[in-house]
């Protein structure tokens, strides 16, 4: 689940508070525009960010600078919720629009 919420006058940022039910992430990748910054609320993720190996947990928070590769995996046993953020917007809220309404978010790689 993803929700969004966007203040693009006083920051041009663009949030999100996202969990889901699976082990598993996005495929690795980068932006060419965004920073991603992470915040994890719940659960326990690991990522890697170009050739650095991070595990997070409740509390922690991680910056994905835009044209670094990335991939990020939820690891936990419980209920997970992060808290993402990309600055400057640019076109991820349109992105993430459309891929909603089409259902045709990426599916999820494997664990890490």
């Amino acid at each position: 689940m993803v929700g969004a919420v966007s203040n693009r006058r006083a920051s041009s940022t663009q949030n999100f508070d996202a969990h889901s039910h699976a082990k598993g992430g996005p495929a690795r990748h980068l932006h060419y525009e965004q920073d991603e910054w992470f915040y994890l609320i719940e659960g326990e993720f690991v990522f890697e960010v170009g050739e650095a190996k991070f595990r997070l947990k409740p509390g922690d928070s991680l910056l994905a600078s835009r044209q670094v590769p990335y991939v990020w995996a939820y690891v936990g046993d419980a209920r997970d919720r992060i808290l993402v953020a990309f600055f400057p917007t640019g076109k991820m809220e349109g992105f993430f629009r459309e891929v909603t309404k089409a259902n045709a978010m990426p599916p999820h790689a494997p664990a890490l």
